[in-house]
């Protein structure tokens, strides 16, 4: 998972606050995400209903990369192989995610293992 923005900067809030943009719906996506308090299957469901409402708030492309690529690392939690692949062919071949990332990322490390992420080669 990566932050919105290229400075790593993370908004912090609280579940209570209504995201007012795709960067707000963003970071409060990997502030749960990576709230190691709650279950990961659970963590991942919140985080990835942020990433997906992100894609909705006239994102930039560095957002929608990111809405995109935090959204199919959820996915990969939660089991979703198909969904995760189709996130990331359009984040690699409309927002140039770089494939190392996928090869690097210990959030994609199950998903590496199955025939969807070979068929993204």
């Amino acid at each position: 998972a990566f932050p919105s923005n290229q400075q790593g900067t993370t908004i912090a809030l609280s579940a209570s606050v209504e995201p007012k943009s795709a960067e707000e719906s963003i970071n409060l996506g990997l502030e749960i995400f990576k709230d190691k308090a709650a279950p990961l299957k659970t963590r991942a469901a919140k985080a990835l209903n942020l990433f997906n409402r992100a894609k909705g708030m006239a994102p930039n492309d560095d957002e929608m990369r990111a809405a995109l690529y935090n959204g199919a690392c959820c996915d990969v939690q939660l089991g979703n192989w198909d969904d995760a692949a189709d996130a990331l062919r359009v984040c690699i071949n409309d927002y140039d995610l770089k494939f190392s990332v996928l090869l690097s990322d210990p959030d994609m490390a199950p998903f590496r293992e199955r025939r969807e992420f070979d068929e993204l080669g």
